[in-house]
């Protein structure tokens, strides 16, 4: 799991990086696949092994955001949604994308509002939408590779 969660961040910021260059500026792909991993992680997992993902935080904070203390507490509330929710949902795929999307519509929308509270971004909530709208295909792809993986797992540990 620790090496899907470190591929995970270096995919993020590889696609950051690139995506600036091949859209113009134009930036149609807003990747959170650390996110999305951590969102995984917290749903597969049955161990509360919440130093790897306060390192995680503090990786994403440092590598993404440049926020570290503002990722470290939007991935604790994700963690408790999270694990609140998986106690309350089935296990199955369909139910894990739509917690992976609420999880990353969350981060963004306290992300988003914290930003503008402290006036450091204009509130305009097209743009969260808009970030939001543009994330979703390839997050949801990343998202259901990664359950699929470790169903695969899973029955090859029977």
């Amino acid at each position: 799991m620790i090496v899907i969660g470190i591929f995970s961040l270096l995919l993020d910021l590889t696609i950051l990086n690139f995506s600036k260059y091949l859209f113009l500026e134009i930036s149609l792909i807003f990747p959170c696949l650390t996110l999305v991993f951590i969102v995984f992680y917290s749903y597969f997992s049955n161990k509360k092994n919440n130093l790897f993902l306060f390192i995680m935080a503090l990786l994403y904070g440092i590598i993404i955001n440049n926020n570290i203390a503002i990722t470290i507490i939007l991935f604790s509330i994700l963690y408790w949604f999270i694990t609140t929710m998986k106690k309350k949902l089935k296990n199955n795929f369909i139910l894990f994308i739509i917690l992976v999307m609420a999880s990353l519509f969350l981060y963004d929308a306290i992300y988003f509002f914290f930003l503008a509270v402290i006036s450091y971004i204009k509130f305009d909530l097209f743009y969260l939408f808009y970030k939001f709208y543009n994330s979703i295909l390839l997050n949801a792809f990343y998202a259901l590779i990664l359950y699929f993986t470790e169903l695969v797992l899973i029955s090859n540990k029977k």
